[in-house]
C-alpha cells in the first residue's frame, strides 16, 4: 500500500469514530424508546386480556406504542385514562 492510500483510510476511520461519539446519545436514546415501547406493548396485551371481561381494551398501535416509550409507566397509566376519557 503507498502512503496516500493509508492517510486515506486514517481520514475514513478518524472520520467514523468521530461520528460514533457524535452520534452515541441519540442512538442510546432511541434504543431505550424501542425496548420501553416493546415492554409497553407486551403490558397493554397482559392488560388487555385481564380486563377483557369487563369490556375494557385499549387500541395498540403506533401511537399507544409511542406514548408509552417516551412516558414509561406514566403513558402506560396515561392511555387507560384516556381510553375512559375519550
Amino acid at each position: 500500500m503507498d502512503s496516500s492510500s493509508i492517510i486515506g483510510w486514517m481520514i475514513v476511520a478518524c472520520l467514523l469514530f468521530i461520528s460514533l461519539i457524535i452520534f452515541s446519545k441519540p442512538v442510546k436514546l432511541l434504543f431505550k424508546v424501542c425496548i420501553n415501547s416493546l415492554i409497553g406493548i407486551s403490558a397493554l396485551f397482559i392488560t388487555n386480556y385481564l380486563l377483557a371481561p369487563l369490556g375494557i381494551s385499549v387500541g395498540i398501535n403506533v401511537f399507544t406504542a409511542l406514548i408509552i416509550g417516551l412516558l414509561g409507566i406514566p403513558g402506560f397509566i396515561c392511555v387507560y385514562v384516556l381510553h375512559f376519557v375519550v
